[in-house]
């Protein structure tokens, strides 16, 4: 019986640790990561167009409860973002002085973040001030955490004296427990996320004398905060390596970052080599602000970055704002994308196979209305908007919640702005609004503006139909900051050439459609678009319009016109050049046709100085409507008009010089073979003996040839002539 009940246990115990081992190696080979990227200050739900219909969406207080939701099932979840986690809301009014991005990240408990484009947006000397905040914050979380155990030892104390009292101590207990619930709510339970910034080149950034002053400041702060390279983090025994990556078309898009960069593949190969030299990690992970095409896919940057680093197993990639639906393989990398503004959160489960990850789960999850909002962060969040108020629309005389004007109409929802080509009621009511307000503005003497130019890219949200506030109209043109370091790019004043002009709308014509970004809205300006027509010979029938589309002028190459567009924008209309091949130019000047070097010199100022903010000067063109958006941006007025037709005329008419130049590199080629072809035919009737061909007097006449004259046939034919 000893022996039979020795063996049972024996058995018992090596099915349970053969179970446990399963278990365990099961928890070892699985990976559970939620991520987000492009966030652009969505702290708050937003109300968006789904189906039709307006609903609840996004928010910093959704997304902490589908963290606590997923870790019940999947404990030791990671939370990565890939970068633009700011600007986009007046949340960011509040970057540099509150933080409140990377502290509302905290309170949900993100791990790892990295730097986008807009991070720089205030330039290297604000992203330095709200990094200092940020780590300033840390040392303030520490004190309210001494603040809330000295309050629990008083109350141990307490229940101490009291003890022999049954009553007492129950009221005690209570009270210590409601004490501790306070506690809990004063005391901040997160800690910052790490931030990686890895293709930053800071040596030679602080080696640069235009840029070590604020290179310098940045770095300073960055490390402070705890920025790095690389990081390695672990949970629940999983370790894994995570890069952060700015790529080349986001590092464009931050002309006012003030540093230099390593080019991204180039970076990772060298951090993917030293992390598996140096470091014992189960994965790498690339938070990569690069982004993705699906139209266009082996063009991304994030897919070439997959396929030259194989090493990496998975690529979280933004700034493209991608919804990838179902998880993009490249080799053994999985790049995966869930789109902009928080409506949404990316859930991945890897499980190893073959000493490799594969997704065994990957799930793209609305933040809707089906997901609560999380009590505590929701009171954060509200904390921080009440600050908004006070520190930054109170100076215009406004509040958040302002009512500017009402629409009976929807715009377009932001999600499609740009998405295809042509006239968009939003961006001509934008440019309006800035030709508007830039003319509102006119010293005495001074000429008026002739038009305004804004691209789709700079344009942040939309305008449901309803009450429009003041943060509504924030939203839409939300980005940047000016010379006075106030929230908001300013207008300024530029002049271009009509050449220029006409070059500026051949980019929207042949370039936009790479890069939708690129898509021009003007006021006062019309042209047409066939994209059948030539290579950069798109754009055709310039001419200056009123605003119901009327002609009013002709557009001349070398007249000087004066241009309203915002402080980015008119910064960007140099790199014209490059993506144009170097075949397109546009350069604005001054007045005096010389080329503007400082932009910040072009600031159009009110009478009282202050720097005209493209987002204020929508609000005061809406505020002049008296309440009521007007019919008219219902619909478009032929400032953009797109006519494919393959009509011979309409795709031949008013060539330019690359036009031409196209056509000669193409008709110098058939002209060559036509006339080889005629070469060739002549030489073979001059053979046979004729003396002219076809293409000499209709072919009648012969030249007999030598061979043919000693034919006494040939002789007979002679004599018949």
């Amino acid at each position: 019986m000893k022996r039979k009940i020795s063996l049972f246990l024996i058995f018992t115990l090596a099915i349970v640790g053969v179970f446990s081992w399963n278990l365990m190696a099961k928890d070892d080979e699985e990976v559970s990561i939620l991520f987000t990227h492009d966030m652009h200050s969505h702290l708050d739900v937003d109300l968006v167009y789904k189906d039709g219909e307006v609903t609840e969406r996004g928010g910093f207080a959704k997304i902490k409860t589908f963290k606590d939701q997923i870790e019940e099932s999947y404990p030791g979840t990671f939370l990565l973002d890939g970068g633009d986690f700011a600007m986009g809301t007046p949340f960011q009014t509040i970057f540099r002085e509150k933080a409140s991005e990377l502290k509302g990240m905290a309170e949900i408990g993100f791990d790892v973040t990295t730097l986008g484009n807009h991070e720089f947006d205030y330039r290297a000397k604000g992203l330095a001030q709200m990094l200092t905040e940020a780590t300033n914050f840390e040392s303030q979380r520490e004190e309210l955490e001494k603040s809330k155990n000295n309050k629990n030892k008083g109350l141990k104390k307490a229940e101490n004296k009291n003890k022999e009292d049954k009553k007492s101590k129950d009221s005690i207990d209570k009270k210590h427990e409601n004490s501790k619930e306070e506690a809990a709510e004063e005391t901040p339970k997160y800690k910052l996320p790490i931030m990686v910034a890895s293709n930053v080149d800071w040596e030679a950034s602080m080696d640069d004398k235009k840029l070590q002053k604020d290179a310098k400041e940045l770095y300073e702060a960055f490390k402070t905060y705890g920025g790095k390279e690389y990081t390695i983090i672990e949970k629940k025994g999983v370790k894994i390596g995570v890069i952060g990556l700015l790529g080349e078309e986001a590092i464009e898009d931050a002309p006012l970052a003030g540093l230099k960069f390593e080019n991204y593949i180039d970076c990772a190969k060298r951090l993917v080599k030293e992390i598996k030299d140096k470091e014992k990690v189960d994965m790498i992970v690339a938070l990569s602000h690069s982004g993705t095409n699906p139209e266009k896919w082996e063009e991304s940057e994030d897919y070439k970055l997959a396929k030259e680093v194989p090493e990496l197993d998975l690529i979280i990639s933004g700034h493209s704002h991608t919804v990838l639906e179902e998880g993009k393989q490249v080799g053994d990398t999985l790049i995966a994308s869930c789109g902009a503004y928080n409506q949404n959160i990316g859930h991945i489960v890897l499980e190893k196979k073959d000493d490799r990850w594969k997704a065994k789960e990957y799930k793209i999850v609305p933040l809707d209305k089906n997901i609560e909002n999380d009590e505590i962060t929701a009171k954060i969040i509200e904390g921080y908007k009440k600050e908004i108020d006070e520190t930054f629309f109170s100076k215009y005389g406004l509040k958040s919640d302002q009512v500017i004007a009402t629409s009976d109409f929807d715009f377009k929802p932001i999600e499609e702005i740009g998405v295809e080509q042509g006239e968009e009621p939003l961006g001509n009511l934008i440019t309006d609004a800035y030709l508007y307000v830039a003319n509102q503005n006119l010293k005495e003497g001074e000429r008026p503006f002739d038009l305004a130019v804004s691209p789709s890219g700079t344009i942040r949200s939309s305008f449901m139909a309803g009450d429009i506030t003041a943060t509504d109209i924030f939203n839409t043109s939300s980005l940047g900051i000016g010379e006075d370091e106030k929230v908001g790019y300013p207008l300024v004043d530029v002049y271009l050439t009509g050449k220029e002009l006409k070059a500026m709308a051949e980019v929207d014509a042949t370039v936009s459609d790479k890069k939708t970004a690129a898509r021009i809205y003007t006021s006062g300006l019309s042209y047409t678009i066939n994209r059948h027509r030539l290579f950069l010979n798109r754009a055709v029938d310039f001419s200056f319009v009123d605003k119901d589309g009327n002609k009013v002028a002709e557009v001349e190459n070398d007249k000087l016109y004066r241009v309203a567009g915002g402080l980015y924008t008119c910064q960007m209309l140099s790199l014209v050049k490059d993506n144009s091949f170097g075949l397109l130019s546009v350069e604005p000047k001054d007045e005096n046709g010389e080329i503007i070097t400082d932009f910040n010199k072009r600031i159009i100022k009110d009478s009282s100085g202050e720097e005209i903010k493209e987002w204020w000067a929508l609000n005061q063109y809406m505020a002049s409507f008296d309440g009521k958006v007007p019919e008219y941006y219902k619909s478009t007025h032929n400032r953009k008009v797109v006519n494919d037709t393959y009509n011979p005329v309409e795709l031949l008419k008013q060539p330019n010089n690359i036009a031409i130049m196209l056509l000669c590199i193409v008709l110098i080629p058939i002209i060559i073979i036509v006339g080889l072809i005629v070469w060739l035919v002549k030489r073979r009737n001059d053979r046979r003996g004729f003396a002219r061909s076809i293409f000499r007097d209709g072919g009648r006449h012969y030249k007999p040839s030598k061979f043919n004259r000693r034919s006494s046939r040939w002789n007979k034919k002679r004599k018949r002539w």
